[in-house]
């Protein structure tokens, strides 16, 4: 099945593809068996639209995610204001009357439960980073089988060249093929060209998929040494010293503050890849992609089936320049046209291996796409990333309740204190703490240094 591309073929050779993209509704893939997966549906809840290739997409698929930061600034600000304003009041006022205040059980029990719910979701985040980095290398093996492909089209294309160079000077001593040998080097150079570039696209993607693990691996360090610290602090106040929990609170809101914003990333990346994978992922890559001879591989090898390998352009190229040049040669007989028609014999033979190898490495090639496609980005990495999104957005939850129920808790402590400080001590109690003084008086009497001569000069003077 043609496309609407072609190539341009002028006397430079042949010229890069052009005209309108390639059309969508002709593309068939019987071997692309890929079904989203309810995870993948429910992730398309997220943003109000279908995968897109376009700038409004990406604004409205990053504006629920900032809409809901932003919520929870606001939130936070105003957490911070009841904790220096209302809080200390209410509590102020109700020590008053009791001795603990404001339900320092309940709150304690209160404090406790989200501590757990805090900490099972900080750990949790290692389980979605499992499932990502499951999808990284599923990503990076396919990749690789993607370029192994090619090898033996490179070899080919090398022999070819080889070749192609040998006509070509041949045909320059010879003095009436060389049109046509210029058009067999033209052809091969095409096409090696073309083939050797595949290693260098496997590079790039490889470095992306580092990138990502890179990526990955920071955010999550960020997020579970910001929760862990935060909350090892707030324990740490909780059984020593609660009236002292501004160290804990401060933390708090920077935990609070840098996870959410981290949580804006992980939303949006979990939106668009659900709306990526839902429809076939392979059809929205290549309605990403430009009019050019990329879309055209992806078509072919990604389908096996719709479209046409632009190699083959190359093939039929150097096959009407080596044609030419055996019609060129004719009927002559001598030993430099014998010599050239065995080049053009070797050249014909290693056209029909490229020909044959461009269908056999079709297959090797598609495997590797759609694994890393339907397996690695829109299976494993997708269920990594939105595990992660999940367990922030309940620590950001459980971290915010545990700020409100540690400052309660603290400053229920700190009232007690003062009320303990300012109660008078009963009756009997300043007795004791009389005698206890008189007794320390004459302790300090003792400890004071004995003098014989001040002891004379008293009795004399009595």
């Amino acid at each position: 099945m043609m496309s609407s591309m072609s190539f341009s073929v002028q006397e430079g050779g042949i010229q890069d593809y052009q005209s309108d993209p390639y059309d969508m509704s002709t593309y068939v893939n019987p071997n692309d068996t890929y079904v989203p997966s309810s995870e993948v549906e429910q992730g398309t809840d997220i943003s109000s639209g279908d995968f897109q290739k376009n700038q409004d997409y990406y604004i409205d698929g990053a504006t629920t995610p900032i809409a809901l930061f932003c919520l929870g600034f606001v939130a936070l600000v105003v957490l911070n204001c009841c904790l220096c304003c209302g809080i200390s009041k209410v509590c102020a006022s109700a020590s008053e009357k009791h001795a603990v205040s404001c339900g320092q059980q309940f709150f304690g029990f209160i404090f406790f439960v989200f501590f757990i719910i805090c900490f099972i979701a900080s750990h949790m985040l290692y389980l979605g980073y499992g499932d990502a980095s499951d999808g990284l290398e599923i990503m990076r093996g396919s990749v690789e089988e993607l370029g192994g492909g090619f090898d033996e089209m490179d070899d080919v294309s090398k022999l070819l060249s080889v070749h192609g160079d040998v006509v070509k000077d041949k045909c320059t001593a010879y003095g009436s093929c060389l049109d046509a040998a210029e058009t067999v080097v033209d052809g091969v150079g095409y096409m090696q060209d073309d083939i050797q570039d595949i290693p260098d696209y496997v590079d790039d993607i490889t470095a992306y998929i580092d990138m990502i693990e890179q990526f990955l691996l920071l955010c999550m360090f960020l997020m579970y040494g910001l929760l862990l610290i935060t909350m090892v602090l707030y324990l740490l106040t909780q059984l020593c010293c609660k009236p002292k929990m501004g160290g804990a609170i401060c933390c708090g809101n920077i935990a609070f503050f840098m996870v959410s914003l981290i949580g804006i990333l992980w939303m949006v990346i979990t939106s668009i890849t659900a709306d990526f994978c839902y429809e076939n992922p392979t059809i929205n890559t290549l309605n990403l992609m430009q009019a050019n001879k990329g879309q055209m591989y992806l078509v072919w090898y990604s389908s096996c089936h719709s479209g046409e390998n632009p190699i083959n352009r190359y093939i039929n190229h150097t096959h009407i320049g080596n044609e030419d040049i055996i019609s060129a040669i004719g009927a002559d007989n001598s030993a430099a046209a014998r010599s050239i028609l065995a080049e053009t014999t070797a050249i014909s033979q290693l056209l029909g291996n490229m020909t044959r190898s461009t269908l056999e490495s079709c297959s090797p090639v598609q495997s590797g796409w759609l694994s890393l496609l339907n397996e690695g980005v829109c299976d494993s990495f997708f269920l990594g990333v939105r595990m992660i999104w999940i367990c922030e957005v309940w620590a950001c939850i459980s971290l915010f309740f545990l700020m409100i129920t540690g400052a309660i808790m603290g400053k229920n402590a700190k009232n007690h204190e003062k009320q303990i400080a300012a109660e008078p001590l009963p009756a009997e109690n300043l007795d004791d703490v009389s005698c206890n003084k008189e007794d320390e008086m004459d302790m300090e009497m003792q400890k004071q240094p004995h003098n014989d001569d001040c002891d004379d000069a008293h009795v004399l003077m009595d």
